[in-house]
């Protein structure tokens, strides 16, 4: 929630494709700007890479299990998943989105289908959201890790700040309602996916590679589970395209402001920035063609512990960008009020031209005395 909040912060007051880039770099300078958005777009590569295996190997298993070809058809599924969802953010970013988001509507509701069915068949119990008594705090401590890369992507609406129609509005909406619904979505998942099991269980929970599949089989049907495979497997894809979106947004950031000029331009009848599309996509599909013999589930969360790593650093940057301007708010009823140097762009007090500073495009407020 501290993260989130800190990305509506800097959202409300920033739209800018780079996002992070834009965030640390106006209260840091454009140098750490830099290093945050070279770290997100780290993380935006790996996540898509991973999602994208993930997607062709759920849904290669769901066919299988329904008697359609078998497991070993993830790569081709995976690679056939990249270059739809490299084409569809390249024609139209709305159309991918709104596709996105009905992909993972249908997911969301058969899992939260699965879930209400077994709390409805299973004692309830308060012990997992306790504590385990053998780790005690330093289990949830490595319990955050896990749960960072499951939540992971909360903040990819920030690098649509340039596209949506009210950016300062909407962005906002879009990561605080993202960090609400899905956190009390992923609690109630969990929670059932541990009584589902049992709480004798956990270590099956642990090691099981599609425990929701189980779950789907013991207390719904064997049919059920195959939707369940079929719906994780499109979650997965939607996945793609977010990211994709995501990750293409700040190549074309940072291909404004040094990167490279090729990556700084947009298709002239879409709107989408196409050179950073198919270098995203391209990347994605070389890589599964290159790593392919480890498989889908070693591929995919060989890339999440990348991402994962990359991204913490991200969120720490923002949440101390964010905590640096909280406090410097609080002293701009000092002396120093009075005497703040005009804009240099944007024609209001106590606001600058982030440009003039760190080079980027955006204006907001400039929180040091004169000189």
């Amino acid at each position: 929630m501290l993260i989130g909040l800190s990305f509506v912060a800097f959202g409300r007051r920033i739209a800018h494709a780079g996002s992070v880039y834009a965030y640390v770099g106006q209260v840091f300078g454009a140098r750490w700007g830099f290093v945050a958005g070279w770290l997100l777009l780290l993380t935006y590569v790996v996540f898509t890479a991973g999602a994208t295996a993930l997607a062709g190997g759920l849904a290669a298993a769901g066919l299988a299990r329904a008697g359609i070809g078998t497991p070993d058809l993830w790569l081709p599924m995976s690679v056939a998943g990249a270059a739809a969802a490299g084409w569809l953010v390249w024609t139209d970013t709305r159309i991918a989105m709104r596709l996105m988001l009905a992909l993972e509507g249908v997911s969301v509701a058969a899992i939260l289908l699965l879930a209400l069915v077994i709390l409805t068949q299973v004692p309830l119990s308060p012990l997992p959201l306790a504590p385990d008594a053998d780790h005690g705090w330093s289990g949830v401590g490595l319990g955050i890790v896990f749960a960072i890369t499951s939540f992971a992507g909360f903040e990819g609406a920030a690098t649509l700040g340039e596209e949506a129609h009210d950016p300062k509005r909407a962005i906002p909406l879009a990561v605080l309602g993202t960090v609400v619904v899905a956190s009390l979505f992923y609690v109630l998942v969990s929670y059932a996916a541990v009584m589902g099991y049992g709480l004798d269980q956990i270590e099956a929970l642990g090691q099981a590679e599609a425990p929701l599949d189980v779950l789907a089989s013991r207390f719904i049907s064997g049919k059920f589970a195959v939707m369940i495979d079929l719906a994780a497997a499109a979650s997965g894809f939607a996945c793609v395209i977010g990211t994709l979106a995501a990750g293409s947004r700040l190549i074309y950031a940072l291909g404004r402001v040094g990167l490279t000029p090729m990556f700084g331009k947009i298709h002239p009848r879409h709107g989408t920035p196409t050179r950073a599309v198919l270098l995203m996509s391209g990347i994605n599909i070389a890589g599964l063609l290159l790593v392919h013999p480890s498989g889908f589930v070693t591929y995919a969360v060989g890339l999440a512990t990348i991402g994962t790593l990359a991204l913490i650093l991200v969120y720490l940057g923002v949440t101390a960008a964010e905590t640096v301007v909280a406090l410097r708010r609080g002293r701009r009823t000092g002396p120093w009020s009075a005497a703040w140097v005009r804009s240099c762009c944007c024609g209001r007090w106590g606001t600058a031209c982030i440009r003039c500073r760190t080079g980027l495009e955006a204006c907001g407020p400039i929180w040091s005395p004169p000189g």
